[in-house]
């Protein structure tokens, strides 16, 4: 169960760049990407703030790849090289 009052944001580069979306879901795969995550309270973003729309649950990921086949065999190289 995901507490909606507690949100995640990516730390930004130096070179700042655009403004980016809060996101609800710890698990957010694009959250896994960021090299910085932080924790912050909902209540210190304005209500309007965009909420990431991967896990804000706007975009369908029933069609994400399955890379279980690739991380089988991966694991399979690696243990024959041991």
């Amino acid at each position: 169960m995901t507490d909606r009052s507690t949100v995640y944001v990516v730390g930004r580069q130096a070179g700042g760049g655009p403004e980016r979306a809060i996101h609800i879901d710890r698990d957010c795969p694009i959250l896994g990407l960021a090299n910085s995550v932080f924790e912050k309270d909902r209540s210190v973003f304005p209500e309007d703030k965009p909420v990431c729309n991967v896990c804000g649950e706007k975009v369908d990921r029933t069609g994400a790849q399955d890379h279980s086949h690739y991380n089988a065999l991966k694991a399979a190289a690696e243990a024959d090289s041991e």
